[in-house]
């Protein structure tokens, strides 16, 4: 059952707890000033995690390049070795059915 329009408009919207006064006047500013900067230890940790994270990204990425060559390796091997099939399904004879030159045209082309 549904409301009626003049309740509906009476019921002020839901205000989100970061847009109150109080929150807005609460909030610490996010710059860089104000932030504590970080020990010698610290920065060293990052840079070691960053480095870590590249290192990771950079043998991924060089699995998928060799993931990308064997496939493509095996699709030129395949093509290769269907041709050899066709080929050999074609015998050429002195007396060939219609049938027989329409298949041999396809596999020679």
């Amino acid at each position: 059952m549904l409301a009626p329009l003049s309740a509906v408009a009476q019921t002020p919207p839901p205000v989100a707890a970061e847009t109150t006064p109080e929150a807005v006047q609460t909030a610490a500013p996010a710059d860089a000033a104000s932030a504590p900067e970080m020990t010698e230890e610290e920065l060293q940790q990052a840079e070691a995690r960053r480095r870590a994270a590249s290192e990771v990204a950079a043998k991924l990425a060089a699995e998928e390049l060799a993931a990308r060559k064997r496939m493509r390796a095996y699709q030129v091997s395949e093509r290769e070795r269907q041709r050899e099939t066709r080929e050999l399904q074609c015998v050429i004879k002195p007396v060939m059915s219609d049938e027989e030159i329409k298949k041999c045209k396809e596999v020679w082309r």
